[in-house]
């Protein structure tokens, strides 16, 4: 039995929309702690912007929801170029998702710094999260 599914989009939008509404059904249908890690750039945008309209359009919470970072760029959280500002303005802020459950890289610290810091929030949380 296959663990994938193909699936064939118009376009970055399209592929951005289908990825909120898998990430919605496979988070908001529960209020167990899940946790998931995020990344950044323009389709990454699309998709933070998606996930709020379907769970906001739904009534369906994501507070439950941990959320960390796949990547991040060495800058400060209110940078331009920051993934978690990104995160922030168009999917937590919107949301209202609570500041315990955002996990984000400190792009602003030394980077091995920051990485090891990551990492330790991440084990330090991991058993409780899916």
């Amino acid at each position: 039995m296959a663990n994938w599914e193909l699936k064939s989009c118009a376009d970055s939008t399209a592929v951005a929309v289908q990825c909120a509404a898998e990430f919605i059904s496979w988070a908001a249908p529960t209020s167990a702690p899940r946790s998931v890690a995020l990344s950044g750039g323009r389709i990454a945008q699309d998709f933070f912007r998606a996930v709020a309209r379907l769970a906001k359009g739904g009534g369906q919470s994501l507070a439950h929801v941990h959320f960390f970072w796949a990547d991040e760029r060495c800058v400060p959280p209110d940078h331009a170029e920051s993934n978690y500002r990104s995160a922030a303005e168009l999917l937590f802020t919107p949301l209202g998702l609570p500041s315990q459950n955002l996990h984000r890289i400190r792009g602003e610290a030394e980077p091995e710094f920051a990485a090891r810091e990551a990492e330790s929030e991440l084990r330090r949380l991991a058993p409780t999260c899916s």
